[in-house]
């Protein structure tokens, strides 16, 4: 069955007239945020042609080699080239682009033009970094984190006068930030949100979950996540999504470029057991622990890694079993049934394939 790839290929040069925005045109644009495009695309109003600017990032990255290495960028790196002859987004345009990353927060964010009066503002997922990845799991104990905050300034900031039609959109964290981003956008900026987009990205606290904000937010919402989603699950689920088959096993159905499609659908699947166990264990440890303790646990656990030198997701999955082991033992503090989780969820993020 297809992907993202076959996708690109074969709807190269029909136009947005032919073939209006759809399901696949969304899963490429929420990649697109994950590339550094400094010195590229302007961080203000002005545009530059998408075809150009990735054809500028190409030979960036030819000169000077990828910055991101992980499997993920790799393979939305591919997508990038396969566009160097499509006519499809040959009138799109980039701007407003924004990156900032710190020992706290990792956030990144791209506009993408498809006509003067129609965008999609793609918010950027979790990066490689384990400073990223610790920034996900403060969603458990704090709201709003940094990123969230940027992503509601920066919504409000992009979405112009004269724009009638806007999307929405993220894959993992970048689907929250996108929920979030409009849950708290301007009244003026909300009303020309016409879809927001959540690819496998987490939930919310209880506080949040149960807002009057999180509901007036969720009829505009299109969420998905693979069969055997991790990061979908993480916190108060939506409680309307589509699941999707993909190619892939593990943690790394979790990566859009293995997720199946029809022509421009994607195609529908089933939430396996072991997803549908993973939630229940999420919502029980929510339900156990308040906010403060969660937060002990996450620094607990992340400072053992950064004390092992694991610095990015790649270095997680290069751990021997017996050192995470070693690691979950030493976290004296937490209990049986709570080191039983994070067992659980490093053991799927170690020996996925």
């Amino acid at each position: 069955m297809a992907n993202i790839q076959d996708y690109l290929k074969k709807y190269a040069n029909i136009s947005f007239g032919e073939c209006p925005f759809n399901e696949m045109d969304s899963v490429f644009f929420t990649q697109l945020s994950y590339f550094d495009w400094d010195n590229i695309v302007p961080s203000n109003r002005r545009k530059i042609p998408m075809l150009e600017a990735i054809s500028l990032l190409l030979e960036a990255i030819e000169r000077d080699g990828l910055k991101n290495n992980a499997l993920f960028i790799r393979g939305c790196l591919a997508n990038l080239k396969l566009l160097k002859t499509s006519t499809r987004y040959q009138k799109c345009q980039f701007t407003y682009y924004q990156s900032s990353i710190d020992i706290n927060k990792q956030f990144g964010a791209l506009c993408i033009e498809l006509d003067p009066r129609t965008i999609y503002v793609s918010f950027e997922g979790t990066d490689n970094s384990v400073s990223g990845w610790k920034e996900d799991f403060a969603l458990s104990y704090e709201f709003p984190i940094d990123s969230q905050k940027d992503a509601i300034n920066y919504l409000n900031k992009v979405v112009r006068w004269w724009h009638k039609k806007v999307y929405v959109g993220g894959h993992s964290k970048g689907g929250n930030l996108a929920m979030v981003a409009y849950m708290y956008a301007k009244k003026s900026v909300k009303r020309k949100v016409k879809v927001i987009y959540n690819l496998d990205g987490p939930g919310f606290r209880g506080n949040e979950f149960t807002s009057n904000e999180y509901k007036e937010m969720v009829p505009k919402l299109k969420m998905y996540v693979p069969e055997e989603s991790i990061i979908g699950m993480l916190l108060n689920t939506p409680p309307i999504y589509k699941v999707i088959q993909t190619s892939a096993r593990g943690i790394r159905q979790h990566d859009t470029n293995y997720w199946k499609c029809l022509e421009s659908d994607l195609v529908e699947g089933k939430l396996s057991k072991t997803s549908q166990k993973w939630d229940q264990h999420i919502a029980g440890w929510l339900d156990h622990y308040n906010d403060e303790e969660r937060r002990k646990m996450v620094y607990t656990f992340f400072e053992i890694l950064e004390k092992s030198e694991v610095k990015t997701f790649d270095g997680i999955k290069s751990f021997e079993w017996k050192k995470v082991l070693e690691v979950v033992k030493k976290m004296s503090k937490l209990d049986d049934e709570t080191k039983k989780l994070y067992l659980k969820a490093l053991r799927s993020l170690l020996f996925s394939k």
